[in-house]
């Protein structure tokens, strides 16, 4: 569905309203003006960096499809049962925040391009 161009990851609000800034105060509002100034790939103790996102679907897509999300692995050796999974449909609200160490730019170039 993500090659499909039916959704896409949006970054946090904080991390939105950073990048906003930074194009809004770059010299000409290009990519380039934020290449030095970017969120960081490490976190203070030298480990990758994670970032959270909400799954949001593109304009009139995903109106049929559900998702559903497993909450709770079964015991080894047992079943899954059914209160173990949850349904979210559109608009995903209460599908919780998805956490990635993809950086939001490639979220944002990814949905520029589609």
């Amino acid at each position: 569905m993500h090659d499909m161009h039916m959704w896409f990851f949006l970054p946090d609000q904080d991390v939105v309203e950073r990048f906003h800034q930074l194009l809004t105060q770059g010299r000409d509002g290009s990519w380039k003006a934020v290449a030095g100034q970017d969120l960081p790939y490490r976190d203070d103790e030298g480990k990758e960096a994670n970032f959270k996102y909400r799954l949001q679907p593109m304009p009139d897509q995903m109106l049929d499809i559900p998702i559903l999300r497993q909450d709770q692995l079964p015991a080894p050796g047992t079943a899954a049962l059914p209160n173990m999974f949850t349904i979210h449909t559109h608009p995903f609200t209460t599908l919780p925040p998805l956490e990635s160490h993809v950086h939001p730019k490639l979220s944002f170039w990814k949905r520029a391009v589609n």
